[in-house]
Parts: C-alpha cells; sequence; structure tokens
C-alpha cells in the first residue's frame, strides 16, 4: 500500500481551515439564535424616508417630463448677482515651480485655488521661504479654525515663524533644504 502524498504540515492545515469554517458556523447560528424581531424590510417613501410600511402611490407627486432640467437652470435678469471674481487676500502656499496655491480670502476667510494665469498682483517671493500661516488656535483639534480678529480671554494659539530654504535658492547651496520653525503656544 501507498503512502499518502500528503505531509504533516498540510494535514495540519487542512485541519485548522476545518476547524475555523466549524467556529464560524457556530458563530452564525449563534447570532440567528440571538436575532432580535427588527424590520425585516425597508422602503423608501416619497419624502426620502425610510419606513417599514410601502408608500401610498396616490402621494407620489405628478411630474412632467418638460419640468425636469438637466444641468444649471437659465437664470432669470432679475436674479443675477454681481459677482466680482477679483478676491483680496493672504496668500496661505504658493509653489512658484508649478504656477499654484491657495488664497485665503479677506472678506469670507475662505480659501481659494489660485493659479498663476489669473494672479493679478506679483507673490511675494517670502512664501517661497515662508510657506504656512504665522499662528493657528488651538482646541479641541491641534489647527482649529477661527477669526484672529476676536480674539478672547482664555484661547488659546500658537505662533510659528520659521524659514525653509528650497533647493535652488538664491543662496550659497550649503543652505539648501534646510527647515527651521519655532513654535509658542500662547494662552490669551
Amino acid at each position: 500500500m501507498a503512502k499518502s502524498q500528503q505531509t504533516y504540515s498540510k494535514k495540519e492545515k487542512e485541519k485548522a481551515k476545518l476547524k475555523k469554517r466549524e467556529e464560524k458556523q457556530k458563530k452564525k447560528e449563534a447570532r440567528k439564535a440571538e436575532k432580535t424581531p427588527g424590520i425585516d424590510f425597508v422602503y423608501v417613501d416619497h419624502n426620502g424616508n425610510l419606513t417599514d410600511t410601502p408608500p401610498d402611490p396616490s402621494l407620489k407627486p405628478e411630474i412632467e417630463a418638460e419640468d425636469i432640467v438637466l444641468g444649471i437652470p437659465p437664470k432669470e435678469e432679475g436674479e443675477r448677482e454681481a459677482f466680482d471674481p477679483v478676491r483680496k487676500g493672504t496668500v496661505s502656499f504658493y509653489d512658484s515651480s508649478k504656477g499654484f496655491g491657495f488664497i485665503i480670502d479677506d472678506e469670507n476667510n475662505e480659501k481659494y485655488f489660485t493659479h498663476v494665469s489669473g494672479i493679478i498682483d506679483e507673490i511675494s517671493q517670502a512664501r517661497m521661504y515662508f510657506p504656512h500661516g504665522l499662528s493657528h488656535h488651538i482646541g479641541l483639534d491641534v489647527h482649529d479654525p477661527g477669526n484672529y480678529k476676536d480674539l478672547c480671554a482664555n484661547m488659546v494659539i500658537t505662533i510659528e515663524p520659521g524659514i525653509y530654504i528650497p533647493a535652488g535658492s538664491p543662496c550659497d547651496p550649503k543652505w539648501w533644504n534646510i527647515g527651521i520653525r519655532i513654535e509658542d503656544d500662547i494662552l490669551i
């Protein structure tokens, strides 16, 4: 009689797989036994809410096909808002080698993407050496958003001056790819 071609380790692996399969089946049966009664089937009504009863077809609103607008609906003359695409603000990041960056608007404190083709004024080279803001609020998140015009007692902010010398800067190459930042946390 010939010996089995399976080695000891193959047999052990098969036993382990079988044991794992049996444990999985036992867990599945235990979950079925513990299953609490709930909603077996869920419907979505005409308002988008989940419900356990089918929606009433008589409540479905009638919509004509010509009332459906794909895309942006045309605006009436009276609806047009005056929009000034020129934004004034502070550069939060600018990559001069790629020609893009972000500007924080002075009016609404929103961050806007900008490209070199859309820039009216010259961007200061200071951002090349100091690409981040000088300060930020500290709270539940490390970089909490906030308005620096309304600082109150017991607020905590950080002051983070720094300088970063990128490769190719107009200085001695021994200073290239060096960055230094000092961080002080301040309690108002």
